[in-house]
């Protein structure tokens, strides 16, 4: 009986080698915006731009503050102990002299920085987890002990002028820089918002360092990062890119250098959608008098589209798989072009407790044989290698992640231009969140 229901719920022609247009009835053409653009895209990028925004623009605004009001002639000397030219800012060569020397500056310092970096994908290649993950460990405790300690002192001390000793200070910062390694890296029983908060505070300690470096040094080098990044990122070689491979493909996660952000409600709550219509939660509460289960259409590195659907007792374990087995069907119609989405509830109902065989008969009839990592229902290797099929309840967890390397960039860039001028940070600033829009949407 379930296997002809399934024949008739999917009985069609297969659409992918022709590419017909969906019907007129169908979700995804009636929320279509044009441009190519369908209401769930512009949903997710929005999501997936909202949930980093707010840690972005915290961590420019404090890195701007800190690197305006705690100049240190004694750190700006220690910083220029890293160029080869020391005295840019104050010689008196031309301007084309300045940029040479600015540039080689630059030249020398992500010369450094290449060589680490493909130090950490050579580590993470051989497995060499043990070294890895106390190479970074150490580098955070010294940031966030040492550095953190420098700029602490000066806070309280100069600023705020507390007296404080020695000794205090020293129990403060080491167990300040004890927990924020361990909430960065172990992650176990404390909360994800502290080794967020820790990240964030690492990007403005590092910002506020370099931000010592002169002037001259400093422009040299976010452009020389800005094309370094590019390289790393873009290019089929690139460090960066064969990392993120590698994180992809080996499951190995790298704690410390990515900021992962989680989706919040409120970013995904209004409008709800269900059924091809918009409805509150209120009116879904009062037209089924159940409640509202909010089930995660796509999981992935990007923001999911939540649909607000309504199910009668949806407390239940049953329910709420029953809930996301049929956001999985109707998110696979629509990239697959049914025009038959209307009827997934019935299969969905009658292969819950069998959907690998659905997977399995949906895969085969429609020739899939490759499934993009941004979908919620299971890829190819999961229905037929014998992969474990993901939980459920893991797929409703969704967050967005951001490599701390851009959070520190951002951060340079606008507290150097805020040192420059009140306009100048304004400008930057607002560039930088275009950018990030844009990065997003497109």
């Amino acid at each position: 009986m379930a296997t002809e229901a399934f024949k008739t719920t999917f009985d069609e022609p297969l659409l992918a080698p022709h590419h017909h247009p969906p019907p007129k009835d169908s979700p995804s053409s009636s929320f279509s915006l044009g441009y190519g653009l369908s209401l769930g895209t512009v949903v997710t990028q929005l999501n997936s731009f909202l949930a980093v925004l707010w840690p972005v623009q915290v961590t420019m605004v404090l890195a701007s503050i800190v690197a305006v009001s705690m100049r240190d002639p004694d750190a700006e000397r220690s910083m220029s102990r890293y160029l080869y030219y020391k005295d840019i800012d104050e010689s008196i060569e031309s301007t084309s002299t300045k940029v040479m020397e600015a540039l080689t500056n630059a030249l020398v310092i992500i010369f450094f920085i290449a060589i680490v970096t493909f130090a950490v994908v050579l580590m993470y290649k051989v497995n060499c987890m043990g070294g890895l993950q106390g190479y970074l460990m150490a580098s955070s405790a010294t940031l966030l002990g040492l550095v953190g300690s420098v700029l602490a002192e000066k806070i309280v001390c100069e600023r705020l002028l507390w007296h404080v000793d020695a000794i205090s200070m020293t129990f403060v910062m080491y167990n300040f820089a004890i927990v924020g390694t361990l909430s960065i890296f172990y992650q176990k029983g404390v909360s994800p918002d502290v080794g967020r908060a820790y990240l964030v505070v690492t990007s403005v300690i590092m910002s506020w360092q370099l931000c010592q470096l002169p002037s001259w040094s400093t422009w040299a080098i976010l452009c020389g990062l800005a094309f370094w990044d590019l390289f790393a990122v873009l290019t089929p070689c690139g460090p960066l890119r064969c990392l993120v491979n590698l994180i992809h493909s080996e499951g190995r996660p790298m704690p410390g250098l990515l900021y992962e952000a989680e989706i919040k409600a409120t970013h995904k709550n209004s409008p709800n959608y269900t059924n091809g219509s918009f409805y509150t939660a209120h009116n879904l509460q009062a037209a089924h008098g159940a409640g509202v289960y909010k089930a995660p259409l796509y999981t992935s590195q990007t923001a999911p589209i939540v649909y607000a659907i309504p199910v009668a007792g949806a407390s239940t374990n049953l329910a709420r798989q029953q809930v996301v087995f049929e956001n999985q069907l109707l998110e696979f119609c629509r990239d697959y072009n049914s025009p038959h989405s209307d009827h997934v509830a019935t299969v969905a109902k009658q292969y819950l407790h069998k959907q690998q065989e659905c997977w399995q008969l949906l895969y085969t009839k429609y020739n899939v044989s490759y499934i993009r990592s941004n979908r919620s229902y299971p890829s190819y290797a999961e229905v037929f290698d014998g992969t474990p099929m993901p939980d459920l309840d893991t797929q409703e967890k969704e967050t967005i992640k951001l490599g701390l390397g851009d959070f520190i960039f951002y951060s340079v860039l606008v507290a150097r231009a805020a040192m420059t001028s009140f306009g100048a940070f304004i400008a930057c600033f607002l560039c930088v969140i275009v950018v990030r829009c844009r990065g997003f949407m497109f």
